[in-house]
């Protein structure tokens, strides 16, 4: 198997797109892990040493194949693929489906605060109804202290707030 995973990871290294591994090939690793362990519980000396060895540079290698495939299946997500790549394994298809939500939710967050910025340019005169202190806008800008019947251009988003909380009233131009 210490043959298999090097193959697969040379294999890996050289390819561009996913490499084709049989389906049970985590299984075949995991199996192989658990079978070095137990070798290393009772061996000793030299024996264990060399199989310690063995033990850390499959660990190393399998994680480094994980990692490259990994990186190739979210290289893919953002190349547009909407389906798992051809040739994902199982135990990499958690990774993916993951991946591709996270980075979804990621896009249309961007894309909802992108739009919702627009509105920072959009103005509404309002008339105020009470007193308000100053405050800052969605512009960074520096707005009042207000006092009832004053009027102002402010932020549509700022104006919202005000109105909803009823101290002021949009005026119709």
């Amino acid at each position: 198997m210490y043959n298999d995973i090097l193959e697969a990871l040379k294999n890996e290294l050289e390819s561009s797109s996913l490499s084709r591994l049989p389906k049970d090939f985590y299984i075949n690793v995991k199996l192989y892990i658990k079978g070095l362990k137990d070798k290393i519980e009772f061996s000793h000396g030299h024996s264990a040493d060399i199989l310690r060895g063995e033990l850390d540079l499959a660990i190393k290698m399998i994680s480094l194949l994980f990692k490259l495939r990994v990186y190739k299946i979210v290289r893919e997500i953002f190349m547009g693929l909407t389906t798992p790549p051809e040739g994902i394994l199982d135990e990499e298809l958690d990774a993916y489906m993951k991946i591709r939500e996270a980075i979804q939710t990621s896009l249309h967050s961007f894309t909802s605060s992108i739009n919702s910025m627009e509105d920072t340019t959009k103005r509404i005169l309002v008339r105020f109804t009470a007193s308000v202190p100053a405050f800052v806008g969605v512009d960074l800008v520096v707005y009042g202290p207000f006092e009832p019947e004053d009027v102002a251009n402010i932020p549509l988003i700022n104006s919202e707030v005000l109105i909803m909380k009823g101290v002021a009233e949009k005026l119709e131009v």
